[in-house]
């Protein structure tokens, strides 16, 4: 079974991130037997000026057709600048 992967992917979210001066990109998903795993790209220009180049990969379960766990894993280093821009 999907678990409805579709209503939950990066497939219905590609190319945008909802912050603005970033995007989602080269999104590819997966399901698994709990749920599905993500790996998708986010690019952009930090306030400072700094690019952002960010892979990610996420990982989530479902059940009764909702998100009920997720984790996200990504390269701290190269989000540095990133952290430092949340402050």
């Amino acid at each position: 079974s999907t678990h409805g992967l579709g209503d939950f992917t990066c497939l219905q979210r590609s190319g945008r991130s909802g912050r603005k001066g970033l995007s989602l990109l080269r999104c590819s998903g997966s399901a698994t037997v709990a749920g599905f795993v993500e790996e998708h790209s986010v690019k952009g220009t930090l306030p400072g000026g700094n690019t952002l180049d960010l892979a990610v990969c996420v990982v989530a379960e479902i059940r009764g057709g909702k998100v009920t766990d997720i984790r996200e894993y990504f390269d701290s280093a190269a989000s540095a600048d990133l952290a430092a821009a949340l402050g």
